[in-house]
């Protein structure tokens, strides 16, 4: 029991420090940018990674026109770029050598709708267990210090209810809850951002689960 309380108080600091930001990835295959379109939280990373054979920029802007804003220069095969975004509002990119090409691209920032809470001073605490971003099953695990009502769901970026994974009385111990990746009609979930919620009461706790094909 002490050795599952240790994992448990682990998983919880890796899970919190993981939610607060996250790196978003952006393939640069043959003469596309994949995804083209990115949607990313203020706060977030992109990093863009060059597994082409080609050489490849990555630069803020359009039609050709640099804005300044980012540039990575020429990036050789296997090389990679990062950038972090501070504020909302989307922001178009092109390859320098390959724009004519169509190889253009857009990142797409926004405000958290769902705040994330620490679990200080709470009667409930969570942490994601598995893979983040993932593209299988994610358990997520809970803690009670005291018996009560619980209520889980999944909720996208806008706060809309997507699945209800989790109702009733629960006693004081550790447990796990999985999302099947489907909503409640019962229809797989597109890629993108969720967030795993848990309701105790008056307390509620989110965790970030990033979603990816």
């Amino acid at each position: 029991m002490k050795h599952t309380s240790f994992i448990f108080f682990i998983l919880l600091i890796l899970g919190w420090s993981i939610a607060t930001a996250a790196v978003e990835n952006v393939a640069v295959i043959n003469y596309a940018f994949v995804p083209e379109t990115l949607t990313i939280f203020q706060g977030d990373t992109a990093l863009w990674i060059n597994q082409s054979p080609s050489f490849h920029t990555t630069t803020s802007g359009t039609n050709g026109i640099p804005d300044s804003i980012w540039d990575s220069g020429l990036m050789a095969p296997g090389d990679s770029f990062m950038f972090h975004f501070t504020a909302t509002g989307d922001y178009p990119y092109f390859c320098t050598p390959h724009w004519q090409m169509g190889m253009v691209g857009l990142i797409s920032v926004i405000a958290t709708k769902v705040e994330e809470t620490k679990p200080y001073d709470q009667d409930i605490s969570v942490g994601l267990m598995g893979r983040n971003p993932t593209r299988t099953n994610t358990p997520l695990a809970y803690r009670l210090t005291r018996s009560g009502a619980v209520k889980g769901r999944i909720v996208n970026s806008s706060g809309m209810v997507v699945r209800n994974i989790v109702e009733g009385l629960f006693s004081p111990g550790e447990y796990t809850v999985i999302w099947d990746l489907k909503d409640n009609q019962g229809h797989k979930a597109a890629a993108g951002i969720y967030f795993y919620e848990i309701e105790f009461e008056k307390q509620r706790l989110t965790h970030k689960i990033i979603l990816i094909e």
